[in-house]
């Protein structure tokens, strides 16, 4: 199956997949490309504040590229942990998914859409970052002149101010572009609310495909905890035998199947 690898990449257990019939096992690999897929577009509006926020140019390429997949490598790592460790557990008396996933979504699609947002709202704020920028320059010039007052010439300011404003050139603000976004903040809200919709839309896809499977998937994974639970139940109450044997006093009492009553000393 082309789809066979995403759902162990994200915890998915791959005996208990293996278990479950052909059709299940393409609903859960479905569900977990849609995670990927949420993963994805959770992730790429920071690889664009780190565009900006180092400047944008071939320079910072590489290393907006490398932070962006670092953090696409830990929001899914952390989903996979929501996956593997969430869900059905032996204490529990019936099978549930995973909510984890989901949550996790939800909070790195609000945090994402900040810098999304700077994307459609980058001309509305280009007046108010060129207004900065000249004001920068003005007063950069204003110090420069009076630290120069005693010069000869005044060819040193010039071009000392003429590399302060191409650094400035290569700044794009993002603080004062966001400040800029939630001078509205309705507007940043709705489209806050829109992004977190647009991430979770393919992993919430993927849940309503494979409701069922996933129910199955669970009912699996609670009968194994169930399974490593009463096997550790009797290691441990024949361990206590075993170490209770050796006093003449100690009776075995006897247990009903399933009973995790531990054996207990009797009188003579």
């Amino acid at each position: 199956m082309p789809l066979a690898r995403f759902s162990s990449w994200l915890g998915f257990d791959r005996a208990m997949i293996r278990q479950l019939t052909a059709a299940d096992r393409e609903r859960v690999e479905w569900l977990a490309l849609g995670l990927w897929l949420s993963c994805c577009t959770a992730c790429a509006p920071f690889g664009y504040l780190i565009w900006l926020g180092a400047g944008p140019s071939r320079a910072t390429l590489a290393l907006t590229v490398g932070l962006t997949l670092a953090g696409f490598m830990l929001l899914l790592a952390i989903l996979r942990l929501g996956v593997a460790g969430g869900g059905s557990a032996a204490g529990e008396t019936q099978a549930s998914p995973a909510r984890a996933p989901q949550i996790v979504l939800a909070v790195a699609g609000a945090l994402a859409a900040q810098p999304a947002q700077l994307v459609v709202s980058r001309a509305e704020s280009a007046a108010q970052v060129a207004a900065r920028r000249e004001r920068l320059s003005e007063e950069h010039a204003a110090s420069l002149r009076r630290a120069h007052a005693d010069a000869a010439g005044a060819s040193a300011p010039e071009a000392l101010l003429a590399a302060y404003r191409a650094e400035l050139a290569g700044c794009e603000f993002v603080g004062l572009r966001l400040q800029h976004v939630w001078s509205q903040p309705a507007g940043a809200v709705r489209s806050t609310l829109l992004f977190v919709g647009l991430v979770l839309l393919p992993s919430a896809l993927g849940y309503a495909l494979a409701a069922g499977a996933l129910r199955r998937y669970e009912r699996l994974k609670l009968a194994a905890a169930r399974a490593v639970e009463a096997h550790d139940a009797a290691v441990t109450a024949q361990s206590v035998r075993s170490l209770l044997a050796v006093y003449p006093t100690y009776r075995a009492q006897p247990s009903a199947p399933g009973s995790r009553t531990s054996p207990r000393a009797g009188s003579t």
